[in-house]
């Protein structure tokens, strides 16, 4: 997105993200940072620390979100990105991890 005027410029950032993840082996802790970046700079994150409990059949769906008033957008072009950064994962068998639906929608608010 371009910004002509970033002194009467904010931008709306609204983030969506699924992921699935199958374990075996016993319960267990996986933890996900996101960060949402400007020009491949981190203006936002979000830690995503879940405990997970073994199923027989089946795995865990997580749905984080993030909303953010971006306030000082630099001059120019900006590009936006929602980014898994780290994962954590204290559990027994990681089976596998499903990223689904993302969505990143920027509304441009002139002041």
């Amino acid at each position: 997105m371009c910004v002509r005027q970033p002194e009467r410029t904010q931008v709306l950032l609204d983030s969506f993200f699924q992921n699935a993840i199958t374990i075996s082996g016993g319960d267990g802790v996986i933890g996900v940072l996101y960060q949402l970046q400007r020009n491949d700079t981190p203006i936002a994150e979000i830690n995503d620390l879940m405990d997970y409990a073994d199923v027989n059949d089946g795995r865990h769906t997580n749905f984080p979100s993030l909303s953010l008033v971006d306030k000082t957008p630099d001059r120019g072009i900006n590009k936006y990105q929602l980014k898994v950064v780290q994962l954590i994962l204290s559990i027994p068998v990681l089976n596998s991890i499903y990223v689904g639906s993302r969505s990143l929608k920027a509304t441009v608010i002139t002041l």
